[in-house]
């Protein structure tokens, strides 16, 4: 039997072989990378790192984001995002 490649099956990802990838992606859904502990959602300019992919707006995630050259990190508590101190 033949080893089908990973080229062959849609929205398969080939992690054994060095890829690069040149132009831009466009994402019109969050991406997430999943973690044992936390995971990251990418998702409408922020990061976030959060312990459920189902609930960005959980107390204790926090998020990052850029807006006119400035990275800015803010954690969700008590019911709102805000700047940690």
């Amino acid at each position: 039997m033949e080893a089908i490649h990973v080229k062959q099956v849609e929205n398969a990802m080939d992690l054994k072989s060095k890829q690069q990838v040149s132009g831009s992606k466009e994402f019109t859904a969050a991406q997430y990378f999943v973690g044992s502990y936390q995971s990251i959602v990418l998702h409408d300019g922020y990061m976030y790192w959060v312990q459920s992919i189902n609930q960005l707006d959980q107390e204790g995630n926090s998020r990052l984001s850029m807006a006119g050259g400035y990275l800015t990190i803010e954690v969700y508590t008590e019911g709102a995002w805000s700047r940690p101190k």
